[in-house]
């Protein structure tokens, strides 16, 4: 949590000032862990599942790479996007074994995404 306020800083993260809070609240905390998720966690962890036998570590590893490619501003946050990628995968596998669901899977780390991209946004403006 702490890497993700210092990422937020000018070490790495979009420039949002063109939005107002709420257009950037709307992009950060919905529209971002909706696209995200889908294209980085439920496509390829999907797909990897569902057609080949790669172990679930391979499959976690591969996802969160994918995760941080869409998050290149420095390297300070591919490497915080990488780890925070990791736990994402982790839980959306997690999440699919137990319910057998890559829909609930997908929601449910839509769901953690949101908050966590949530909390981010609040400390962001809480310290200005």
């Amino acid at each position: 949590m702490l890497f993700g306020i210092f990422a937020l800083g000018t070490q790495g993260g979009t420039d949002m000032s063109e939005f107002s809070p709420i257009a950037e609240f709307i992009l950060v905390v919905v529209i971002a862990p909706l696209v995200e998720t889908f294209l980085v966690q439920y496509l390829p962890i999907a797909i990897l599942i569902k057609y080949t036998k790669a172990p679930s570590l391979l499959i976690i590893i591969i996802s969160a790479a994918c995760f941080s490619l869409l998050h290149t501003y420095s390297l300070a946050y591919v490497t915080y996007t990488f780890l925070s990628g990791l736990m994402l995968a982790f839980a959306f596998v997690v999440f699919y074994i137990k319910k057998n669901s890559f829909l609930f899977a997908f929601l449910m780390v839509c769901l953690v995404h949101a908050v966590f991209n949530a909390g981010l946004f609040s400390l962001k403006y809480c310290s200005q």
